[in-house]
């Protein structure tokens, strides 16, 4: 985390964006009074809804290790689909769990958040072509044998050549990488009363008091020396610079793990590995 010339790397700092907020919540959820919890999550809830699906995976994970030492705790059940966010607490013998925190669809919707365009789509498959496809897939995990890659079924089908596979999956690495490096430019929502430095020791508990004053000084001098902040901003965290390398290094992650079609065009599937 610091460089030789004991330099704080923002880049890795904030690449760790969620962790102490999430474990923050996760003990707030434990008080029997959840009303701090429930405020706290409506401030995060204020960063896009694609980033609270990861925000809250990891106050679930954060949940689920506390409760393994302590199993007198409620059970912990988060909602994320069609029906929208919920967080609510189920004590054992309940008949029904307590809400401490919903957004509704509506509410998700005026968010305006933007997903990543699905391979099918970036390919310009029809729904016909995508459905076969997706069956394909969904045979071979009832069959228990391993599946094919989305991509290796289209090239194996003839939909489309790997050529043409790889490029959409070349670009959908890159808008994952652009949207990952542009939520973990930017800092968890501000609480009420806080400033750099504060917002820092909230969510990245493991600096030390000098290594949070460093990266608040430098987050202070990022602003403009701004000391007016507000409530629920999400304050830039990193320059341009910053960001660009960040969104590379995911991109070398995210296509490293996406890998290249395998299949050649019409190649039967028997003849391609399996994962």
């Amino acid at each position: 985390m610091a460089h030789p010339n004991n330099e704080v790397d923002n880049t890795q700092v904030f690449a760790a964006k969620y962790t102490g907020e999430a474990a923050n919540v996760a003990s707030l959820l434990e008080k029997p009074n959840t009303a701090d919890a429930a405020q706290r999550l409506s401030l995060d809830a204020q960063i896009s809804p694609h980033e609270m699906q990861g925000f809250l995976k990891q106050v679930r994970d954060d949940y689920a290790a506390d409760r393994a030492k302590n199993p007198n705790l409620p059970e912990l059940i988060c909602t994320d689909d069609k029906s929208g966010i919920k967080v609510a607490l189920k004590k054992d013998g309940a008949s029904d769990a307590t809400t401490v925190f919903e957004r509704t669809p509506e509410e998700l919707a005026k968010a305006g958040d933007k997903p990543i365009p699905m391979t099918g789509d970036l390919l310009g498959l029809t729904k016909d072509q995508t459905k076969q496809v997706l069956d394909v897939q969904a045979a071979e995990k009832a069959a228990g044998k391993g599946t094919h890659y989305f991509g290796d079924i289209v090239a194996s089908l003839g939909f489309k050549t790997p050529e043409e596979i790889n490029t959409a999956l070349d670009k959908q690495d890159h808008l994952k990488a652009h949207q990952q490096a542009d939520d973990l430019s930017k800092a968890m929502p501000l609480a009420k009363g806080e400033g750099y430095f504060q917002m820092l020791k909230r969510t990245h508990p493991e600096l030390t008091d000098e290594a949070a004053s460093q990266v608040a000084h430098t987050l202070k001098k990022l602003h403009h020396n701004d000391n007016v902040l507000k409530v629920g901003d999400q304050m830039a965290v990193l320059d341009d610079q910053g960001k660009a390398k960040l969104e590379d290094t995911a991109y070398q992650a995210i296509h490293k793990k996406t890998g290249s079609v395998k299949a050649a065009f019409k190649q039967p599937l028997s003849e391609i590995p399996t994962h």
